[in-house]
């Protein structure tokens, strides 16, 4: 990168510190050493730049309102109830299977249980115990069946109000289990609660990503 404008030193500096969330978080906590951080960046990603240019930028990407915000996002998750359920089976279905949801729901009712329903222009996926699975799924057409997850857990977040206009929430809370490598298969939002799905071997690192979101306070 000869001679490179303060933009694109700014630019280059953002895009390393956004892909890396745990240096976010040493940043926010003040642990982590600046002058260091910018000599580990210039060295590992060959950046033809001053180290006090780095450093500039670093300081400038601490101070910039979107990250500012982040902080503010604890408060978010400060007195969130915290709830799991295992067993729990995603199925993904074409469309007209809503047609059969209905009828179950007015006559027999085999889903309406501990049922979770995301509805989109083509396809519905629908969250259900997997106890008397086998009887669940005899609601569906075998041609309207696309999909089907098992042996997944529920984390279901209560926060203490509704928070739609805050910014960065989902954000947040991805990011955090992203650090502890759990895979998210499936969330549904209505504020104040949000429901991510996990499988069952990952359900204690989320427990772990979770907490740590309510201790950072």
């Amino acid at each position: 990168m000869p001679n490179p404008t303060k933009q694109i030193i700014q630019r280059t500096i953002n895009n390393l510190l956004q892909k890396d969330i745990s240096i976010q978080k040493d940043l926010q906590r003040n642990i982590i050493n600046t002058r260091a951080l910018a000599s580990y960046f210039i060295k590992n990603y060959a950046l033809q730049t001053s180290l006090d240019a780095v450093i500039s930028a670093i300081r400038r990407f601490q101070a910039d309102e979107t990250f500012k915000e982040s902080k503010e996002l604890q408060n978010v998750f400060k007195d969130m109830i915290i709830l799991t359920k295992n067993n729990m089976v995603s199925i993904k279905l074409k469309d007209n299977a809503f047609g059969d949801i209905a009828k179950d729901f007015v006559k027999e009712q085999k889903l309406k249980k501990n049922l979770r329903l995301i509805k989109t222009k083509e396809y519905i996926r629908v969250l259900v115990s997997q106890k008397d699975f086998e009887s669940k799924v005899s609601v569906f057409q075998k041609d309207d069946i696309l999909e089907m997850k098992q042996n997944l857990c529920e984390i279901r977040l209560v926060l203490s109000k509704d928070y739609n206009n805050t910014k960065g929430i989902l954000a947040k809370i991805t990011a955090e289990l992203a650090l502890y490598n759990v895979n998210i298969y499936d969330t549904i939002l209505c504020m104040p609660e949000i429901l991510f799905y996990v499988d069952e071997k990952d359900l204690i690192a989320a427990q772990k990503g979770i907490m740590e979101l309510q201790n950072s306070v």
